[in-house]
């Protein structure tokens, strides 16, 4: 059960959080137990780029981390290479990306903020004669994806993280273009010209999960920090060099900072979101699972009536305590 911590008689707070794995250009919950028949993979929304109905587990006390990291750290994808052999301490090298968020849900005087904190390890970079595995080109790696997950091999995935990495890369310059742009910002502002967007945001279509949630961090709206760890041997000279241009081009990202978001009155998010919650559930009950035009649309229903069960009972808690 979930427990609100209060600083004050004023002041309630519950601490819950989650952790993702990006795996192949998918989005999965490693919180979530694998059931029979069922996946547990997580959606990106396509308007902010945040998860949707993924599980957010209640912090109640620090005792509470340590079990949790090590749930992650067990359920992550790994795999032996030659250069991150398997020992009794590592089981080898990380495969997919990982996300830790730390959601704080808070009132103060009846008034609701919510803020979150995510922090992101991406897989590093390789080459493939260094990990001893065949180089794989881009339509060999899709041809294994397309085959099934468990047969894709180290080259494959390694081809895909450093293509994930150079888009992330690349999305930290544009969006550092795209306010240094001061035309293209002065045109958004006009109605009827041909840009009107207001902010940076990721392509919605043919890019991967990681990309979608790591571009989205960068229009403004969140405080970015990025560590860089590199190698100190010489054979490892390249992924040196490419490790340390990585930090330099993301150094470069300047955004414009969004206005600080705002606290609302709580009656008022739980009216709201008691409405959508029951929109929701009510277009997932139309929605035939296979079978039907429609159920395409399920997994996203299914999701939006998760997050938003989720997000009421966490608002009832803090309501009632």
């Amino acid at each position: 059960n979930a427990k609100c911590f209060s600083s004050t008689n004023t002041s309630k707070y519950i601490l819950c959080a989650s952790a993702l794995e990006f795996y192949l250009g998918n989005c999965s919950d490693l919180l979530k137990e694998q059931e029979k028949n069922n996946n547990n993979n997580v959606l990106i929304g396509k308007d902010d780029f945040a998860p949707i109905g993924h599980t957010m587990l209640t912090l109640e006390s620090i005792d509470d981390l340590i079990p949790f990291l090590i749930n992650v750290k067990n359920k992550r994808t790994v795999r032996a290479t030659k250069m991150n052999v398997k020992t009794d301490d590592c089981d080898g090298s990380s495969r997919s990306h990982c996300a830790l968020i730390l959601t704080l849900f808070q009132v103060n005087n009846g008034e609701y903020l919510k803020t979150s904190f995510s922090l992101i390890d991406f897989a590093g970079a390789e080459r493939p004669d260094k990990t001893g595995e065949e180089r794989k080109n881009g339509s060999e790696a899709l041809l294994e994806l397309y085959l099934g997950k468990d047969i894709v091999s180290t080259g494959a995935q390694g081809l895909i993280i450093n293509y994930e990495l150079f888009e992330i890369g690349k999305m930290a310059l544009q969006a550092s273009e795209f306010y240094n742009n001061k035309e293209k910002q002065r045109k958004s502002r006009k109605n009827g010209t041909a840009s009107t967007a207001k902010k940076f945001s990721p392509a919605k279509q043919l890019m991967s999960s990681i990309c979608q949630f790591t571009g989205s961090c960068m229009d403004g709206s969140a405080l970015l920090g990025m560590v860089v760890t590199i190698s100190q041997a010489r054979r490892n000279g390249w992924e040196t060099w490419f490790s340390m241009q990585y930090g330099t081009n993301l150094s470069k990202l300047k955004v414009v900072p969004c206005c600080p978001q705002k606290y609302m009155h709580l009656d008022r998010v739980m009216k709201n979101t008691k409405v959508q919650y029951m929109q929701a559930r009510e277009m997932l009950r139309k929605t035939p699972k296979i079978g039907a035009p429609s159920s395409k649309y399920y997994f996203l229903r299914e999701s939006h009536v998760k997050h938003l069960g989720n997000l009421m009972e966490i608002l009832d808690k803090l309501a009632a305590s």
